[in-house]
């Protein structure tokens, strides 16, 4: 995997834009992974279509917690499933018994922010209260500038009036 930081470490591509602010840890076993969850303060809840399964939305997302996920056909792993601390499960109704795992992480994640909205916890920034070469003005047009030179595409700088900048549309440099 290439390094797509500045600093040399790296992230996974897919995750775009929030890898300047996001770190990634990666671990070699499940067993790390979850040691790792636990002794930071975390519970793990693995989304499980099991009878004693809770309805996600009846669980509380203001404490810290991870949610592990598994393939629309089979679920999370019999060990991720064993060694969560509880079940969620997302109540389906008619013919179809599940969701495609962007869609299911989609609904859970939306859940856990609006209770964490409601509940305050988005009401004042954790951000350093000094802004980081990649939250200062500069790092979203270098980014720019970096990807207009891969793919030829004339940037719109930041605008004081509130236009935004972006790629030109159909017009190559």
């Amino acid at each position: 995997m290439r390094s797509g930081r500045e600093d040399g470490s790296s992230s996974p591509p897919g995750l775009g834009g929030t890898r300047k602010w996001v770190p990634v840890r990666k671990h070699r076993t499940f067993p790390d992974a979850l040691a790792h969850l636990r002794t930071s303060g975390f519970r793990v809840l693995a989304a499980h279509p099991a009878p004693q399964a809770l309805d996600f939305r009846a669980v509380d997302y203001t404490l810290p917690t991870a949610i592990l996920l598994g393939t629309e056909e089979t679920g999370v792993s019999e060990e991720a499933a064993a060694a969560a601390d509880g079940w969620i499960a997302i109540p389906m109704a008619g013919m179809v018994t599940s969701l495609n795992v962007s869609v299911a992480a989609a609904l859970v994640l939306f859940e856990a922010q609006r209770q964490r909205e409601a509940a305050g916890l988005y009401a004042s920034s954790r951000l350093p209260p000094t802004p980081t070469p990649a939250l200062s003005s500069n790092g979203p047009i270098r980014s720019s500038r970096r990807i207009a030179g891969e793919k030829r595409w004339r940037i719109h700088r930041w605008e004081p009036m509130g236009r935004s900048w972006g790629r030109s549309r159909g017009r190559r440099e």
